[in-house]
């Protein structure tokens, strides 16, 4: 499937707090020229910043636009679907069209693959520290991830090519990299060099207006960014506005700088670690960067919050201007995560807070909200600049042992070979393609997997399945496995193909190096519920 977004190039920013937009109607309508390709067209009142876009075909996606807004659909097979589109954040409201496909475009299959082959960059010459990114390659491709050099990475759903805008806010010379995502292979890379920047520029979300934008081009979010309109290309430059240094801003949905329960996008546990003096919101030092929180009582006994250069004197007790592991009697995770050079010790400057968030008390558990082992950007509450610090392999998600230290990983250290006779527990959702295991294996290594507990892979009650799968029940010719039950528990190293694991694997030799990953044989996820419980031994 393949996607792209074209916005209405039409903002307005004076949204009084508390104000809130509603979709209203969607229609769908057959590009003649590109056979399964569908051009839908959300419609609504203001203020509406996101709208979350199902096609009824197993895409669900939310959309950063402002609405009315065109969104491009490619079906990869016929049928009639529902769609539906729902508001999100400060939107409300939700509507529904039928499409009939009833044809695809020539050689689109389920089995092609697209590829990046080129990026060029051009800076806009009335803005500066602005860039446009325009990624070409073949199609099917349909999704990019952008790194710009300068520590943003933001993965675009859009129909190459395409053209994305992102503005520096910093001086330098950056390498540019434009990678294939999903059914789309290759990459590219340019440099640019930024001589200038806006004083006080923050990157922005919302589409920059342009003449006649292509009918390919794509809003960016640079993720963790304060949200505001660039100026039309080759327009008049805009002056700088002071930008407050303000935590979990992305939530702040009326912009009144405070962040409530129902704003918040993550666990309880980690609300009430945010919210320092129980009053239920999130605000003034809460939600300041570089602040310190306040010793309070009711914390669990690892939970640290005295960041003073005295409490380190404290700590240190050997004298030597370090602290040691044996010298931190709290949760390992604030240990790792604080130590940005890795020797495993913790100097004065990395231990005070300073105005790099690195969310340091929120836990891996709190913080992995859909329960699949690892930690994606969406569920980051930290910066950006640490979130990719700690991303060690580069893979775009945290793993507990990246996030946490390999130590904290059930079952010891991810990255040794061999068995070390140790178990980890894993939840596998039913609703997520492939779960993390934290497990790195080598070629030879042997590992037994074990699984319980019952999934719904539909909409039916009836429709259950165990570790094994639903017996007799084949999946669609779309599932990894094809020839195996639907439902079955799955599994694959790196990008191996995927194999069965059931609910008693034996013993299994690890044929490849890789990360471990396990999931459920199906193609449509959406309507699944449920989760397998899997222990593996190793």
């Amino acid at each position: 499937m393949r996607l792209a977004v074209a916005a209405a190039m039409i903002f307005s920013l004076a949204a009084a707090p508390q104000q809130r937009g509603a979709v209203t109607s969607v229609t769908a309508e057959q590009d003649p020229a590109n056979g399964g390709v569908f051009l839908i067209t959300v419609n609504g009142t203001r203020p509406c910043g996101a709208v979350n876009l199902d096609t009824g075909d197993g895409s669900s996606i939310t959309h950063a636009v402002l609405i009315p807004a065109t969104i491009s659909h490619e079906y990869t097979r016929t049928g009639q679907f529902t769609v539906r589109a729902t508001g999100q954040g400060n939107c409300d409201g939700a509507a529904t069209t039928t499409v009939r496909v009833t044809s695809l475009g020539p050689q689109r299959t389920g089995s092609q693959r697209g590829a990046v082959t080129g990026v060029t960059a051009e800076p806009d010459p009335a803005n500066a520290g602005l860039f446009w990114f325009t990624v070409t390659g073949t199609r099917p491709c349909g999704a990019v991830n952008l790194d710009t050099g300068d520590g943003a990475s933001s993965t675009h759903a859009v129909l190459i090519p395409t053209t994305i805008w992102y503005e520096y806010k910093r001086t330098g010379q950056f390498t540019v990299r434009a990678s294939g995502q999903g059914n789309c292979d290759g990459q590219a890379t340019t440099t640019v060099r930024v001589t200038a920047v806006r004083p006080g520029a923050e990157p922005a979300t919302p589409p920059p207006s342009r003449g006649t934008p292509p009918p390919t081009t794509t809003p960016t979010t640079p993720p963790g960014r304060a949200t505001e309109p660039p100026p039309a290309r080759g327009g008049q430059p805009r002056t700088a506005e002071p930008q407050a240094a303000m935590r979990f801003v992305e939530m702040d949905r009326n912009r009144d700088g405070i962040i409530t329960r129902n704003e918040w996008n993550g666990s309880a546990q980690s609300f009430d670690m945010h919210d320092w003096n129980g009053d239920g919101r999130l605000s003034g030092d809460e939600v300041r960067v570089g602040a310190t929180p306040p010793a309070r009582s009711g914390r669990n006994a690892d939970q640290f919050s005295d960041w003073t250069e005295l409490r380190f004197r404290q700590l240190d007790t050997n004298r030597d201007g370090r602290l040691s592991r044996s010298e931190w009697g709290y949760n390992v995770e604030d240990f790792f995560r604080l130590d940005r050079n890795r020797d495993n010790m913790l100097s004065l400057n990395e231990f005070l807070i300073g105005n790099v968030d690195d969310d340091r008390g929120d836990r891996f558990d709190d913080l992995d909200v859909n329960r699949n082992n690892r930690i994606e950007r969406f569920e980051w509450h930290g910066s950006l600049d640490t979130f990719r610090w700690l991303d060690r392999n580069g893979d775009g998600v945290l793993s507990r042992a990246e996030v946490a230290g390999s130590d904290q990983v059930p079952g010891g250290n991810p990255g040794r070979s061999g068995g070390s006779g140790r178990t980890i527990t894993v939840s596998v959702s039913s609703m997520t393609a492939w779960t993390d295991t934290g497990l790195t294996l080598r070629a030879g290594d042997t590992i037994s997997i074990r699984a319980s507990g019952q999934i719904r892979f539909s909409g039916s009650s009836r429709d259950v399945a165990e570790p094994d799968g639903a017996r007799g029940r084949p999946p669609t010719q779309y599932a990894p496995l094809p020839n195996v039950e639907i439902g079955a528990l799955i599994g694959r190293v790196g990008n191996s193909a995927p194999f069965l694991v059931g609910s008693d694997s034996g013993e299994l030799r690890v044929p490849r190096d890789g990360r471990l990953y396990l999931g459920v044989n199906d193609d449509v996820l959406r309507d699944n519920q449920g989760e397998f419980r899997v222990t593996i031994v190793r």
